[in-house]
């Protein structure tokens, strides 16, 4: 050892050895009044080093070796400092340590107790120091100010490296930490050093591995290709204070970590590829002033949340597994998130509390909810939820806007958002325990785009929205245990839609309008158990509708219109199509075999159908209960019951066929009917009734033109009154046709044809006004005319089982009906009668 040096008592400032608390996620994560520096007991020993000196031999110090401004310490490689206890190593001047990475300078303890000596505390200007490779064993390492730019290939063991107040970068390059665990020591402690650089270094098993704080605006940390290993945590950056820090993190392994792997306060931190494995509390985290940026990393194995981000995120390329809470926690200031996976998380799996953005993702195994954003609009695109036990995406009072999403195994909701909107587009939900789409207090759009939106196997229903409207096209729903599509206090609007084994209803609004299919966008409904289209309180359209095996109402209406376009229901269970208390209007309808009506409207304003086909009804093929009826152009065959049916209303049919009824053909009770070109016919090859009643029963008054009833079981037509002209009644069991009141009555221009009784039949109480004139009536079982005011230029013949017609002319209108010829029976009076048929007869 060369150089000078003298012994003067002195009381000085050195650098103490801490112990570092666990910072709260929430306060000030340094100690208060923790300077790094602390008053020597008074009385120590001081050397002092006034001139160059460089030690080429191991030295042993005791009590406190001061370098002063402007001498040179040199400490050759391979030369072992040993630090008795209470000793230290101040420098003011300059310290150059030449070790090799073979021959390193070592700085050690004597004592076994940590932090038993005030260790090596290096300060001076113009960055003169220069410290490779140099060992410090149970001797921390202080550089403050301007004393270097940098330290490399040391190796601290049980030893902290602490930089303070420097207004310069400073560089760790190649350096090991180690063994600080014990007293929770941390390893690289940085305060008020507005760039720290640390590259290649190796932390294993110690507390804080790097705590930095630039006490200033923009300081930096940056860290690459390091790893750390059983440490407390791996980096502390930042504080609550009023400063913004930056820190970067590449190529980067932390290791089993006692608290969070890096944890940054108001701090732009990006980071990539840096891998967490196996922490007790986050994985990565930052509080609600910082923002994160991490890419092509991945972090297991975490006992809380395993990427924890307050403030605002970016990741990208991220993959988090096995997560004790959720896998990615995003904080109010918003996260967007690509190309990640989350697998494997006890809480959610990716949580947002501001406007979030995921796609090209994968989710799977979290239990609770997939993707959960609250208080701010979540977009999700090209993403892909599996085995989740909340729901698998769900917004909370933000819009929730999805496409190219996968949802499978979800014990919760599909997709959800409450108080907001929900959009969604080219998508496949399947197996979910209870809605597919779900929006509460907020509306649903299902757009069109590409394929559509595919729903399959669901516990409650497919598309659901509760105090809210649905907008859905290009769908295909199948499997489901509850409703297709159901919206509550709210409109439907659906088209292009496929809906097939549905155990409730295929679309249901309650106390909304429902819109159903266009010519360009037809919706078809099958296998149900409910209802096929159902709207309570609210008016409903459907355009171009196939409905097919509903074990429950084809079309259901209450409290609201219908309206009914190119609509078809087969084999419901009960009435193909049902509307009360609205106003009715279908057009190219059909209803095949339904259980009870084809066609029931009750209680309504006004019913008008067009182009109705109802088949084998198992009761009425059409029934109107207290509603004006129009039908027109109409085919109603096989019905069980009647035809047509009005109760209690008035009926206008046109252009139709009524055959096969097993009651009556039309029957309309406490009400007029008026018929139009109305065939009452047999359809069937097997020569069966044409109705199994009367063809035409009208307990009121009856207008009828071009009226044709041939088959019927018992009268063609019984009615208190009517006017009728030109019609056939023909092989009808009993009756052509009975007037069976004392309203005024006419029968003209028909043919009233071997029918099983009488052809035709006034009342025979009361005042008989009934008038027949130019009819042709033969063939008929008994007479021709039977209680009869007068008739009129008819030919009458063949009746009763006389040749030829009944010539019998005779009587005055004096109501008394005392006329009687070889065919005509208790007539007032008989005109003009005929000897040949009349011409134009009939319809």
């Amino acid at each position: 050892m060369t150089g000078r040096f003298s012994l003067i008592p002195i009381l000085i400032l050195t650098m103490a050895c801490r112990n570092e608390p666990d910072p709260d996620e929430t306060g000030d994560p340094w100690t208060e009044d923790d300077t790094g520096v602390e008053e020597e007991p008074e009385g120590e020993t001081v050397y002092t080093i006034e001139e160059d000196v460089t030690w080429a031999e191991d030295i042993t110090i005791g009590g406190v070796w001061y370098v002063a401004e402007g001498a040179t310490l040199t400490i050759l490689e391979g030369v072992n400092v040993k630090f008795l206890p209470s000793a230290g190593l101040v420098v003011d001047g300059v310290i150059l340590t030449q070790g090799t990475a073979e021959n390193p300078v070592r700085f050690y303890d004597s004592s076994s107790l940590s932090g038993a000596n005030y260790g090596v505390s290096v300060g001076g200007t113009g960055d003169q120091s220069v410290l490779s490779y140099s060992a410090f064993e149970g001797v921390g390492l202080r550089i403050e100010g301007a004393a270097s730019t940098g330290i490399t290939g040391a190796t601290f063991a049980d030893a902290t490296l602490s930089l303070y107040s420097r207004d310069a970068p400073f560089a760790v390059d190649s350096c090991s930490f180690t063994d600080n665990e014990r007293d929770n020591q941390t390893a690289l402690l940085s305060r008020g050093v507005p760039q720290v650089t640390v590259v290649n270094s190796v932390f294993d098993g110690t507390g804080n591995a790097i705590q930095f704080d630039g006490v200033r605006d923009d300081a930096t940390l940056e860290v690459s290709d390091s790893t750390f290993n059983n440490v407390y945590r791996a980096a502390l950056v930042g504080s609550i204070g009023e400063y913004a820090h930056r820190a970067t993190f590449s190529n980067v392994q932390v290791t089993r970590a006692a608290t969070q792997a890096i944890a940054v306060y108001r701090t732009n931190a990006t980071m990539t590829g840096v891998t967490v494995n196996n922490t007790l509390s986050h994985g990565i985290y930052g509080d609600p002033s910082s923002h994160i940026n991490i890419s092509d990393s991945s972090i297991t194995n975490s006992g809380n949340i395993c990427l924890h981000a307050l403030g605002s995120l970016e990741a990208s390329g991220l993959t988090v597994s096995t997560c004790e809470s959720s896998g990615i926690y995003g904080g109010e200031d918003g996260a967007t998130l690509t190309g990640v996976t989350v697998t494997g998380t006890e809480a959610y799996g990716i949580y947002s509390g501001g406007e979030m953005s995921v796609s090209d993702s994968v989710v799977t195994d979290a239990r609770n909810h997939g993707i959960y954003g609250a208080y701010g609009d979540l977009t999700v695109e090209n993403v892909e939820v599996r085995d989740v036990l909340g729901s698998a995406i769900y917004a909370f009072r933000g819009n929730l806007t999805a496409s190219h999403v996968t949802v499978q195994t979800v014990e919760g909701h599909g997709v959800y958002v409450h108080s907001r909107d929900l959009t969604i587009s080219e998508s496949t939900i399947s197996d979910v325990r209870t809605n597919a789409i779900y929006a509460y207090r907020g509306d649903i759009y299902v757009l069109p785009d590409g394929d559509g939106v595919s729903i399959t196997n669901i516990d409650s229903s497919a598309i659901y929205a509760n105090d809210g409207n649905i907008t859905a096209e290009n769908v295909t729903i199948e499997g489901i245990r509850n409703h297709a599509i159901y919206a509550y206090f709210g409109n439907a609007t659906v088209y292009d839609t496929s809906i097939n084994d549905v155990l409730g209803n295929g679309i249901y609004a309650y106390r909304g309008n429902m819109t159903a299919g266009s010519p360009s966008a037809p919706v078809s409904i099958e296998n149900i158990d409910g209802i096929g289209l159902y709207a309570y309180n609210g008016t409903l359209t459907a355009d171009t509708v196939s409905i097919l095996n509903p074990r429950s109402y084809g079309v259901y209406g209450a409290y609201g219109d219908m309206t009914l376009n190119a609509v078809d229901v087969v084999s419901p269970g009960t009435h193909g199509i049902y509307n009360q208390y609205g106003t009715f209007t279908a057009t190219s309808v059909e209803v095949i075999e339904p259980l009870h009506a084809g066609i029931y409207v009750y209680v309504g304003d006004n019913a008008v159908m067009d182009d109705i086909t109802v088949r084998d009804a198992g009761t009425e093929g059409v029934y109107a209960y207290r509603t004006p009826l129009t039908l027109s152009n109409a085919n109603i065959s096989g019905s069980d019951l009647r035809g047509v049916y009005g109760y209690g209303v008035d009926i206008s049919v046109s252009d139709a066929i009524v055959s096969n009824s097993l009651d009556r053909g039309i029957y309309v009770y406490n009400g007029d009917a008026i018929l139009e070109r109305v065939q009452i016919i047999d359809e069937t090859s097997g020569a069966e009734p044409a109705a199994g009643s009367h063809g035409v029963d009208v307990r009121g008054y009856l207008l009828a033109s071009e009226l044709t009833v041939d088959g019927a079981t018992n009268h063609g037509v019984y009615t208190e009154s009517g006017d009728i002209a030109y019609a056939t009644l023909a092989n009808n069991g009993d009756r052509g046709i009975l007037f069976y009141g004392n309203d005024p009555s006419t029968l003209v221009y028909s043919d009233i044809t071997d029918n099983g009784s009488y052809g035709v039949q006034g009342t025979t109480t009361g005042d008989n006004l009934t008038d027949i004139a130019y009819n042709n009536i033969t063939g008929n079982q008994f007479y021709g005319a039977y209680y009869v005011r007068l008739v009129d230029s008819c030919y009458i013949a063949d009746n009763d089982d006389e040749v030829g017609a009944d010539l019998t002319e005779d009587g005055a209108l004096d109501g008394e009906l005392d006329t009687r010829g070889t065919q005509v029976y208790n007539v007032d009076a008989v005109t003009n009668p005929q000897s040949s048929a009349v011409s134009g007869t009939g319809a």
